[in-house]
This record gives structure tokens, sequence and C-alpha cells, in this order.
């Protein structure tokens, strides 16, 4: 298993098809062995596969990130997707960061500019402080959010920092898009 992490235990989620009989069915898995059960196969743990709508056995929520993964997995990545609420697709940015994902960041954010790729290139990982967040605008077409993260650049320590994402649509029906992107997280 380690051979598709590139030698590495990873939480990185995966998107995989699970073969049962005559069915195949949509998966996400991440590689890292956690918990109790260790068998005697040199893996110290379990790992996790979700399917459609499965929960974390610890918060009992669901998982953005291995939600995207079951979706990728059978093919239905972009309506589900559009079908996202804008907190949604700021949560999906930091989903997008951690797997090192440009295919899923350019589904929430259109790049002109490659900044998409300088942010995947330079970030290592990034994560949300613990507080809650309010929306300062909360519209049928403009939605912002501010949030404290913490973010690890590539070969540098973990920093706090603070940005007002921005997210627009232009119709009451048509999907969510991030309006930028968080630059200062690269110096």
């Amino acid at each position: 298993m380690k051979e598709i992490y590139d030698g590495k235990w990873s939480w990185k989620r995966r998107a995989i098809l699970i073969h049962y009989e005559d069915y195949v069915i949509a998966a996400s898995m991440h590689g890292m062995p956690h918990g109790g059960g260790a068998l005697a196969n040199s893996f110290p743990g379990h790992f996790c596969i979700h399917f459609k709508d499965s929960t974390t056995h610890r918060s009992k929520s669901l998982d953005l990130s291995h939600q995207v993964m079951v979706h990728k997995a059978g093919g239905l990545l972009t309506p589900y997707i559009k079908q996202l609420e804008p907190k949604q697709i700021v949560e999906l940015f930091f989903v997008a960061l951690n797997q090192q994902d440009l295919d899923l960041l350019t589904h929430i954010y259109h790049d002109q500019t490659g900044d998409g790729v300088k942010l995947l290139e330079q970030v290592e990982s990034i994560r949300l402080a613990k507080q809650k967040n309010t929306p300062t605008v909360d519209g049928p077409l403009v939605y912002e959010l501010p949030l404290s993260f913490l973010v690890k650049e590539k070969n540098k320590r973990e920093v706090g920092s603070f940005y007002t994402f921005r997210v627009k649509r232009e119709s009451p029906t048509s999907e969510w898009k991030l309006e930028s992107l968080p630059l200062n997280l690269i110096q």
C-alpha cells in the first residue's frame, strides 16, 4: 500500500474502486495505519475506506475530503462540487492544498495566472485554527468568510495566517467559485 503513497504512510485521500462480485463501488481511502487491531502483517493498525455518506468513526461526521474522493472515483466530481454550499467551497480549498490536488483546486477557482500551482508547490499543509468563524457577507451571490489558519510551507515551520475568503456565483442557480486565493501564504 505504501507504493501508492510514494513509500510513506499518509493521511492523503485517494479515489478508489472496490470490486465485489459483479459490482464496482466508488470509495475513498487514506494510507495511514492507525488505531488498534494490528495483525502480524507489518501493518500497524487499520486504515479506513469511506463510501458515499460514510461518517468518520471518531467524530461521526461526514469527511468532505473523503466524499470528494468517492465522487471522483465514481466519475461524479464536477456535479458534486457544483452543488456544494459556499462554506464547503472554502473547506475544499483546504482539502485541495492538503491533497496537493490541482484538478480539485481548478474546480473551485478559475486560475488564469498560475497562482494555484504556486500554492500547491510551496504549501505542505494547511489547517484551520480552532475557533468559530461567522461569515461577514452571506448573500445569494456573494459569501465572505474570514478565517484564521495554520500553514506550513515546504522546509519551513508552521505559522499562523488570516484571510477573508470571498466566494461568488453568477446567479442563484450557478455554482460557487473562489474569487481569489490567499497568496499571502507564500512569501
